[in-house]
């Protein structure tokens, strides 16, 4: 008896071996460009609570700083006359599930643009300018949100009107909760900026990665859900 026990361990134990040597290590190959078999999968219900906080921030008043709510297709290009007002219905209806899919169907960006008040010293203002991009990928069948800030500041002469300097941006991962088995990050980050007297156009790059540890003692998995770049005109308040 002990010895079947035994060797049904052993079995067990194999069997495992086998079916996880099919589970890929690595499967950055699968970003959200190559894999499209995702898109066609219908979502959990309230399961968005990244774009309910993201659409909070962006209809709510912040009198420390000035925002304004952006929405882009495919081609960077503002189209917020004609997505506006079914953005808005369809979050005040909390459909979430409806808005998640109406985003992903007309390839949209929703961002949040923000700017502080200028902070005087002597005859230099300093204004700090962000944004924050709200983006949807997918890898190997899991689908995945998040919300990336890029921000940067910009420095100008009041008496000159013109931009003096300005720091080299910074690109940060805002939300990503996905779930105690996950640990989300991003990598191949690299920013930039181009100054000239009147704007600063700040720009980055990213790609959104996941760590998925489905037990002890199995390896982690790496999901990559997609490279991005982002990038805005920064005009400070001559």
């Amino acid at each position: 008896m002990i010895k079947f026990k035994k060797v049904s361990f052993m079995l067990i134990i194999s069997s495992l071996l086998v079916i996880t040597s099919f589970i890929p290590v690595n499967a950055s190959e699968h970003n959200a460009e190559t894999d499209s078999l995702d898109f066609n999968v219908e979502i959990q219900s309230d399961s968005h609570p990244i774009l309910q906080n993201f659409l909070d921030d962006a209809f709510q008043l912040d009198y420390d700083k000035t925002s304004d709510f952006i929405i882009l297709n495919e081609l960077g290009q503002n189209v917020q006359d004609t997505h506006l007002d079914s953005i808005k219905s369809m979050y005040a209806s909390n459909d979430l599930d409806g808005l998640y899919n109406y985003i992903k169907k007309n390839n949209l960006k929703l961002v949040i643009e923000e700017r502080t008040r200028p902070i005087q010293k002597n005859s230099s203002n300093t204004q700090f300018f962000s944004q924050i991009f709200y983006g949807i990928g997918n890898s190997y069948g899991y689908r995945k949100d998040w919300t990336i800030r890029l921000s940067g500041s910009v420095s100008y002469n009041m008496r000159t009107k013109r931009i003096t300097s300005a720091s080299t941006p910074t690109i940060t991962l805002q939300s990503a909760s996905w779930g105690a088995l996950w640990s989300p990050y991003i990598s191949n980050v690299s920013t930039g900026r181009s100054i000239s007297s009147s704007k600063v156009y700040f720009w980055g790059s990213y790609t959104m990665m996941g760590s998925l540890a489905l037990h002890t003692y199995m390896p982690t998995l790496q999901y990559n859900f997609g490279s991005y770049s982002e990038g805005f005109y920064a005009y400070p308040s001559f």
